[in-house]
């Protein structure tokens, strides 16, 4: 009897043939035979399965380094089997877990507003550039942050306007009224400051105010129009930026200074009155030119103070027999006979006179000083001598005479003075400046005996006249 024991060892996952059993598995199996000489034969078969040896090995790499193990470079981090032969020629399992650490490369754009300041992992960036952080991370791999840092500068735009002066610009929901430079900020498409710098002129509306005094008469240009009366004009007119321009003139005309002067002097005086003399009364107009160099009139009224009307009559022939009363006007300020007397008549008495001529004046003065005066002859003649003459040169008619008496002239003598006087040598009648022919109203006379005088310049004659009364 064949009884076989046999131990076998194999690598597990190997199939064993054992006497037609195909053996996966360990255990104990047996087979059973028969001999050719009828005998049983038995074959044991201890089997043995050697597990796969598998161990596992825990390894870490930065992103970007290399783990060489076994001949074998790792690049990447993973599960990984090595197949390896044990002791017992049979497989022996690695397994690999490679951990790969990053290595943080962070790069990073950032685009801030001009002028902020950004903290970069403790930097304080105010200027655009590309900026990097180094740190090792807990497992041990590099940590690099990258920064591109750009600035976005303040946009300035420059905007150029114009207004006339008094106007107004709307912008952006601001009104300006004022030329000037103005900043406006406001923000862009990057949420960042944006600057428009205004440069706002203020172009002037020209109102000009012109007050303009001009003498009376004169025309005056005022930007082509031509004036002649007074009042306020104004001319319009647009600038080369398009603005107002306004000329306004205040005309006034100064009119001719019409100023009244008037001048009392006695009759005869003159007076000067700026360089010229006068002396006659009336209104005169003088030209001058007054403060403004226009013209200014000055009407000169030269009035007379009347002279004391004074008239002592004519010369005149007295008898020795007789007085003469001589008198002016008594409402005058004042007298002077060339006799010393101050009154406004006298008494010439020819009985204590010689026979001859005596001259006898008189100056009289008025309340406003003006000096008049007049004289008189008067020729004393003695009564006594006096005769009855016949007249030659004139006819005197009729004598006796009841009423009128006539007197012609014989010849062409020039002017006669006609006296009458009564039987004493009174005056009683005088006729001055007569020519050819008097008539003399003798009506009113008493009847009696009296004498008629004639004289010219040449001459004198004398003749009786007899009165008659009137039945």
């Amino acid at each position: 009897m064949y009884a076989s024991v046999e131990a076998l060892s194999l690598c597990e996952g190997t199939a064993h043939d054992f006497h037609g059993q195909q053996l996966t598995q360990a255990g104990t199996y047996q087979a059973f035979f028969t001999t050719t000489a009828g005998c049983d034969s038995v074959f044991e078969l201890e089997l043995n399965y050697h597990p796969v040896d598998t161990t596992v090995l825990a390894e870490s790499i930065c992103s970007g380094d290399t783990l060489n193990y076994l001949g074998t470079a790792y690049t990447q981090g993973g599960q990984y089997e090595i197949l390896l032969q044990n002791q017992f020629q049979c497989d022996s399992l690695i397994q690999l877990e490679l951990t790969e650490n990053p290595v943080y490369a962070s790069v990073e754009a950032l685009s801030l507003c001009e002028g902020t300041a950004h903290d970069f992992h403790g930097q304080q960036l105010t200027q655009a550039g590309t900026y990097q952080a180094f740190f090792t991370t807990t497992a041990g791999c590099d940590s690099v942050f990258e920064l591109e840092l750009n600035y976005h500068p303040v946009d300035t735009t420059v905007l150029v306007e114009s207004i006339c002066s008094g106007d107004t610009l709307n912008y952006l929901g601001t009104t300006y009224t004022q030329g000037g430079q103005y900043e406006i900020l406001l923000q862009n498409q990057f949420q960042c400051d944006s600057l428009i710098q205004l440069q706002l002129t203020e172009n002037p509306v020209f109102a000009t105010v012109e007050a303009l005094s001009l003498c009376e008469g004169t025309a005056f240009d005022f930007h082509g129009q031509q004036l002649t009366q007074a009042g306020t004009y104004q001319a319009f007119f647009t600038t080369t930026a398009g603005c107002d321009s306004v000329f306004e003139l205040e005309l006034n005309y100064l009119p001719v200074d019409t100023i009244q002067v008037f001048e009392f002097v006695c009759a005869g005086d003159t007076v000067m009155f700026q360089g010229t003399i006068y002396s006659e009364a009336g209104t005169y107009e003088v030209w001058l030119q007054n403060q403004f160099m226009c013209d200014s009139l000055v009407e000169f009224h030269l009035s007379h103070y009347p002279l004391p009307i004074v008239d002592l009559g004519p010369d005149t022939t007295v008898f020795d027999t007789t007085s003469i009363q001589l008198s002016v006007d008594p409402n005058y300020q004042s007298y002077l006979w060339s006799t010393g007397e101050t009154s406004s008549e006298i008494v010439f008495n020819a009985m204590d006179a010689a026979p001859g001529d005596y001259t006898i004046a008189v100056e009289v003065t008025s309340e406003h000083s003006c000096v008049a005066g007049d004289s008189v002859l008067i020729t004393v003649e003695d009564w006594v001598h006096i005769e009855a003459m016949v007249m030659e040169r004139w006819k005197v008619f009729p004598n006796p005479v009841e009423d009128i008496l006539y007197c012609q002239s014989l010849t062409a003598s020039g002017p006669a003075a006609v006296f009458l006087y009564d039987e004493f040598g009174r005056l009683l009648f005088q006729l001055e400046d007569q020519l050819s022919e008097v008539q003399i109203d003798l009506s009113n006379y008493a009847a009696g005996k009296y004498y008629l005088e004639i004289r010219t310049a040449t001459y004198r004659e004398r003749t009786i006249i007899v009165k008659l009364s009137k039945p």
